[in-house]
Formats: C-alpha cells, structure tokens, sequence
C-alpha cells in the first residue's frame, strides 16, 4: 500500500479488522461517562465560597476530545528543525530548534517492509482522544520515518502501583479511565490487542491521577485474525484485578476451565473480603470463552465505581456534626482543602447533592435536605438531628442550602484530617517564614483582605497562624 493510497478510513478498518467489528457495533455509542469526563479546570485561585448566594444548578461536565486538526501530511527537514534530546530503546526525546517545545519521537525505518504501510495507517485513523497520547507530525528522510507524538513527564503506572496501595474505591476510579480510553477506541471499531499496565503512564496532580494510553503503535498494526476487542476486555479485567489483590493473577486462563478460574477470584475475594459485585464482574471479563465476555460498554455500565457506597461515610460525618460556622475562617480553610486535595470526595459528594437538588437550582431546601440526610444517616428517627443541622446551615434564614454548604458539613473528617493533607494544605497556604497570613492566603484563595482580618480576629490575637494553630483549628471542626 502506498503512502497516498486513497483508501478511506472505514475501507482500511475493513481490511484489517474485519474480526473486529461485529463487536465494535456494540460499543458505536461509548464516548465517556467516567469520573475522567468530569474532571474539571480549575483557576490557580480557590473561589471563596458565598454560602448563600444561588450558584445555579450543577452541570454535569463531559469529556473534551482533543479536536482533530488539518489532516497530517509527510514533512521533510527532521534533523533541520529538531535535536535529540535523550534516547530510550522505544523512543527519542527531540526538541524543537528556536523553540522550547519537545515532542516524543518513535523512528521507523523505511529498509522494513511495513514501515510505510504503518505511517500511512497512522495517517488514515487518527486518535482523538483527550487522554490518548496525540500524534503532532510525521517526518521523512532517506532511511527512516518519524512520528512526532506530544510530550510531558509521565511515570509508567507499574511503577505507580509500586508505590501506592489503592483502595477499592481508588482501584474503581482508575480501572474507569482505563474502560473509558480503551472504550473509545472500541466506538471507532479499533482494538489495541496488546493491553497492560505500563500500555498507560500517569500523572498526578494533587489527589487526582490522570491516565494516558501511551503505546499506540499495536493499534495500527494487523493483527492475527484471533485477536479481538475481547482481548482487550479480558486483559482489562486482569488488571481490574491486580488493582484490588495487589497481585497477578495467579492460574493461566488459556490452560484453566471456567470452574477453575471462578474458583480461583471467588477464594481470592473472599480472603481480601472484596465485594462480591466485583468478583463477577471480573469474571464476565476474562471469561475464557470470548462470546461470552462482556463489551467495554457493558462492563461500563457495571463498573464497580458506581456500585459504591457513600452513604456510611457522609452518615458518619453528619453524626460527627458539632455546630458550624460559615464564612468563618475554618470553613473557608476546609473549602480550600476540598478543592485542592480531596477531588474524588468531592465528585461523588456533588454527584449526590445533585440527585437531590429536585429542582436543580443549585441548593437544596429543607425538604430535599431532609431526604438526602435520612439516605446519608440510614435512619429517619434522625430527623431531629437533621433539624438543627438544617438551622445551623440556614443560617440566613434564606430556607435554601448551597452545595459549597454541602461539602464542608458533608466531607469524611477522617479524609479532611489526614495529616498528610494537613501538612501540604498548609505548606501551601504558608508564606516563606513558615505562617498562614492574610497576605499568604489571599495569594490562594479569592477572597477580600478585610474579610478575612475580621475571620483572623475571631481566632486568634494576632494575624497569623504556625502549624500546630492551622492543625488545632480544623480539629475543632468536629
């Protein structure tokens, strides 16, 4: 095939993928869902939350694919725009002469029969993803091709796992982004056919990690006739599993019957106590009988994210409740902490706030609040208790409560008091001489100076607090 070949990108699919696609059908409406399609951009300032004011209703944020841009084209002149940097075994890091950009460049060469073949596919079906790694541009020279992919530092997600034991919930999360990538290029009737950990790298921001799919070259290239988009669930389901056991799975699927390898999750769950959702949904993933496995877009709607619980958490933090201040410094303090370090808390808290909201006005009256404490406390005999919290939320008498209000009295205080999150919470609202000032937060929270001396004087003598106050005054929060 020739690198101008005429070939649309649906004849090309159906020419090499003709295995593929009775599958990829089923998943044509797959496009996101996940907590990866709400994550969202946030300033670099924290917005002081105005407990009364109407925010509006919540929107639910969809995921943003990178927008495809001209169609790409063979370019000459490599080695006269850019300079090698570092190089690996897969790849070299080149940077861009006259500029500081650096790309990611994997070298094919042409004395290799399906060299050109490779590069015109990568032409033919582009990636457009927003957590798929993005191809830039193809270059060309006498002896070899050049694909130019865009570049940050990643660490491989073996080595994160390595480093970070995740829970049930924190597994979820990830094995979502996991579905949801690899789901997309289901919907486009791709299969990868070459699933595992360090197929992603990852990048953490604050308490929030972010997944990318960064080997693509396998999704280019023809695969056996054997191999199909139930290969990708199957390996993902391995995954899924090594996320909650911290461990391979231990019998060889291709070698075992379904039996064995039901007895084998079922012994393995049952010892770590996992869910039991879970396990069967791990097992109508690695079937070993691929008609029977699931597609990504029915694993999506059984992912285990969304069977979670969250009522015992938010119970708990109700019960915990002591009265509360708003626009006091300690809550503009817990807002902050919300915000910068307990993102997912804070999803799945705006999540249920949202079911609640009836009539998506962005605040909750007493009614509604009412319902949604009675599901968080598990018991309606506390409706007495949900009174006073309700009074001291209503502090305004404006018979509405905000979502920010929501948060704060809602948020897990094991989570809010974590002394991890305290002491980086407060090396980033601290100034250079180790105290929290007025100068040093308004550099991170939006808020007036005057408004927030008044706050100070209700604390503390002096205009300023060291780490031990800082610590002291979000335990008074209980």
């Amino acid at each position: 095939m020739g690198l101008c070949s005429s070939k649309t990108k649906k004849e090309l699919i159906k020419e090499d993928n003709n295995n593929n696609n009775q599958v990829g059908q089923e998943n044509n409406s797959f496009h996101g869902g996940s907590f990866v399609n709400q994550l969202q951009q946030k300033s670099s300032l924290v917005q002081t939350p105005i407990f009364h004011q109407n925010t509006g209703s919540i929107q639910q944020q969809s995921s943003k694919a990178i927008q495809q841009g001209p169609e790409l084209s063979i370019k000459q002149g490599f080695s006269e725009n850019f300079r090698m940097i570092t190089k690996s075994l897969d790849y070299i890091i080149v940077k861009q002469i006259n500029s500081d950009n650096q790309y990611k460049a994997y070298v094919y060469k042409k004395q290799f029969q399906d060299s050109e073949e490779l590069i015109n596919r990568m032409i033919s079906m582009p990636l457009n993803h927003e957590f798929i790694i993005k191809l830039i541009d193809i270059y060309d020279d006498d002896q070899n091709y050049y694909a130019l992919y865009e570049h940050q530092e990643m660490k491989k997600f073996s080595e994160y796992l390595k480093m970070n034991k995740l829970s049930v919930e924190s597994a979820g999360i990830i094995f979502n982004k996991m579905v949801d990538i690899i789901g997309y290029l289901h919907s486009e009737s791709y299969c990868h056919g070459a699933i595992h950990f360090d197929t992603f790298n990852c990048v953490q921001d604050r308490s929030e990690i972010n997944l990318f799919l960064v080997q693509t070259k396998n999704i280019y290239l023809k695969l056996p006739t054997k191999i199909t988009q139930k290969n990708d669930v199957q390996a993902l389901g391995l995954i899924g599993f090594q996320l909650l056991t911290g461990h391979p799975f231990r019998i060889m699927l291709s070698k075992s019957s379904k039996w064995e390898i039901k007895k084998e999750l079922n012994e393995e769950f049952d010892c770590q106590k996992l869910p039991n959702k879970i396990c069967k949904l791990i097992m109508k993933m690695i079937d070993p009988i691929p008609l029977h496995r699931l597609s990504l877009q029915q694993v999506k709607e059984m992912s285990w994210i969304q069977n979670l619980d969250s009522r015992n958490t938010i119970g708990n933090s109700f019960q915990k409740l002591k009265c509360i201040k708003f626009n006091s410094l300690t809550s503009v303090l817990t807002y902050f902490i919300i915000e910068r370090f307990l993102y997912n808390e804070k999803l799945k808290l705006t999540d249920l706030f949202s079911k609640y909201d009836l009539d998506a006005d962005g605040k909750i009256d007493m009614v509604e609040f009412f319902q949604l404490f009675s599901i968080a406390t598990q018991n309606y005999k506390y409706k007495k208790n949900s009174d006073k919290i309700y009074e001291v939320l209503d502090e305004d008498d404006k018979s509405k409560i905000s979502l920010q209000q929501f948060l704060i009295v809602a948020i897990d205080l094991e989570q809010l008091l974590n002394e991890n999150v305290i002491s980086q919470s407060y090396m980033q609202l601290s100034n250079k001489n180790g105290y929290i000032t007025v100068k040093s937060i308004t550099k991170k929270i939006d808020i007036e100076e005057q408004q927030l001396l008044e706050m100070f004087s209700e604390v503390t003598d002096f205009d300023r607090l060291n780490f031990l106050e800082y610590k002291q005054l979000l335990q008074d929060y209980q």
